[in-house]
């Protein structure tokens, strides 16, 4: 058994209640767990969004680098991994 969040009213309830004993509303256990794994999905969706957005990143200060005429390749680099590291720290 496990204490869950009744979705009406927020109380804690056992997870094998068939209903809230706060205020009756029912308790589909697999309504439960198919929002909780929405929740999870979009999460994950999101992330994946930030790692592209940081391959992205990465992509293009490497072509800046590569295409650098300025003669200090290494400033740019060091920028790149000062972004970088903001970029992640941002995600974890």
């Amino acid at each position: 058994m496990a204490l869950i969040n009744c979705p009406d009213c927020g109380s804690l309830i056992s997870s094998d209640a068939p209903f809230c004993i706060h205020c009756g509303a029912p308790i589909l256990v697999k309504q439960i767990a198919i929002m909780k794994a929405l929740e999870e999905a979009e999460k994950k969706d999101k992330r994946k969004q930030k790692i592209d957005k940081i391959k992205q990143t990465i992509s293009n200060e490497i072509d800046n680098v590569a295409n650098d005429t300025s003669g200090c390749s290494g400033c740019g680099i060091i920028i790149f991994i000062i972004i970088i590291m903001c970029i992640l720290a941002d995600i974890f």
